[in-house]
């Protein structure tokens, strides 16, 4: 199954920079080289995000949909031939090129040392990011179109780049865990007694929450602020999460290695 991810990733990404390439020598025929890699890395993401809006708001924001949509786009270029050749506007005087190449290379510089400062730093798997800007793309991918998380209040489609990073994560899915207990291994070492009984208690109050949910609201709403309304909706937005088939069919609080390891793919 991943190895079916990787192919349909690189597969997407060839047929949307082939494209780009294409559609860039089509529109616009006489670029330097700069200019033209500019031009196709531009017609690459608006080609990114318009595949992804097509899925998206049919419903059907799955990674074969997005290769269908590719493969429709790469079929309807290919019939219309070759793009128009480049030609000389003055063919006795041409022009010297806007970009030439030592400004073609500074742009290429400062684009590769800035993508290995972002990558290098960790800002795109930090605590902020996968908190916040990566709920869109996760919980578009798990209900199959581009509607609102309504429990993240920081994203906004279509005013962010969340779009495109979901470019780059629905062909592999999210098959990952969220919230947790964790423990200081010295302490468990120390207390297993103290740490079993809270894992324990934990787990039973969430069966009993999920199986009296009307007794929970009224509860937690004595001691916060929040309306119970809120609450109720809230609460049936995380039991999506929570109450799944993994979970009833393992038990709550159950890991598995598969899922660790995937996990670990997405923050790593």
């Amino acid at each position: 199954m991943e190895a079916l991810s990787h192919v349909l990733f690189v597969g997407q990404t060839g047929a949307a920079l082939w494209l780009a390439s294409r559609w860039s020598r089509r529109l616009l025929p006489n670029l330097a080289p700069g200019e033209r890699a500019l031009t196709t890395l531009i017609l690459f993401a608006s080609i990114a995000q318009i595949s992804l809006l097509v899925c998206g708001l049919a419903g059907q924001l799955t990674a074969g949909c997005l290769a269908v949509v590719m493969g429709v786009g790469v079929l309807a270029e290919s019939r219309l031939g070759r793009p128009t050749q480049a030609i000389d506007e003055d063919a006795t005087n041409p022009a010297p090129p806007p970009w030439p190449w030592p400004a073609t290379a500074t742009v290429v510089l400062v684009s590769i040392v800035s993508a290995w400062a972002v990558v290098g730093s960790g800002t795109l798997f930090g605590w902020d990011t996968l908190s916040y800007h990566a709920v869109a793309p996760a919980w578009w991918i798990q209900q199959g179109n581009l509607s609102l998380p309504p429990f993240n209040y920081q994203s906004y489609f279509p005013m962010n780049a969340e779009v495109q990073a979901l470019w780059f994560m629905l062909p592999h899915g999210i098959d990952a865990y969220a919230n947790g207990i964790i423990v200081n291994n010295d302490f468990m070492k120390s207390n297993p007694k103290a740490v079993r009984a809270f894992v324990q208690t934990s787990l039973r109050g969430l069966r009993h929450t999920i199986a009296h949910i009307d007794e929970a609201v009224t509860e937690t709403a004595k001691h916060t602020e929040t309306a119970a309304a809120t609450l109720r909706q809230q609460l049936a937005l995380a039991l999506e999460l929570i109450d799944t088939p993994s979970a009833r069919k393992y038990g709550f609080g159950v890991m598995t290695d598969e899922k660790w390891t995937a996990t670990q793919g997405i923050q790593l």
